[in-house]
């Protein structure tokens, strides 16, 4: 398993065309989800990039870069036939996305630091929260979808960010961060742990079902 990470981690950040491809979505991502110029506008952009764009259109970044060279290279094919489970090859890409849905969780925190005076870190912390919640139920879908369907694993995960724009037109998120004040902070906690528990009983469900069904994948 740590050969796989060590593969796929070299294919991103030693590869200056991957490494570019990969700066140039996490940084305009993140830019957009901590700063805006318009301090009045500042609120709304940095709820949708925290509640949308980072859970799904970067938290399975990873996987979806290097699936994307697995199957152009047709190294899965090739990679079954030397000492390496296919079991290695699911935990290497779920320990990889762990991790990284953990360091865009610190990155957002400190980045909405910035913003301290427009939120308060009681209002920070929660959006922070909400927004690795939501990483880890895109993860349960985001990895299987990518490892079975690659390029066009995107598509499950296209179409859950299409449903949660529509879903914060309906119901802004930036109502319900607002009246956190007048929460019982109880109440959000409480909340907050019951979705964290769903969200990880998921992410284990997606782990054990892509673990089970990529056995039996065939690779041509």
């Amino acid at each position: 398993m740590k050969g796989i990470i060590a593969k796929d981690l070299y294919e991103i950040f030693r590869i200056k065309k991957n490494l570019i491809n990969f700066l140039l979505i996490y940084v305009s991502i993140m830019i957009e989800s901590t700063f805006f110029v318009n301090s009045m506008m500042v609120p709304v952009f940095q709820i949708f990039g925290s509640t949308v764009l980072i859970p799904f259109g970067l938290t399975n970044l990873l996987v979806q870069l290097t699936s994307k060279l697995d199957e152009k290279f047709d190294y899965q094919k090739y990679q079954i036939t030397g000492p390496v489970d296919r079991k290695d090859i699911v935990n290497a890409k779920y320990l990889m996305s762990m991790v990284f849905v953990i360091i865009n969780s610190i990155v957002l925190f400190l980045l909405l630091l910035i913003n301290m005076n427009i939120w308060g870190m009681k209002a920070i912390l929660l959006l922070v929260a909400i927004s690795t919640i939501l990483s880890i139920f895109s993860l349960s879908i985001g990895c299987p979808s990518l490892l079975f369907f690659q390029k066009w694993g995107v598509v499950p995960l296209g179409i859950i960010m299409i449903i949660s724009v529509i879903l914060q037109m309906i119901f802004p998120i930036e109502k319900i961060i607002g009246s956190v004040k007048h929460v019982s902070a109880m109440d959000i906690k409480i909340l907050l742990i019951i979705s964290l528990v769903l969200g990880l009983v998921a992410l284990l469900i997606s782990y054990l079902v892509t673990k089970h069904f990529y056995n039996k994948k065939e690779f041509n």
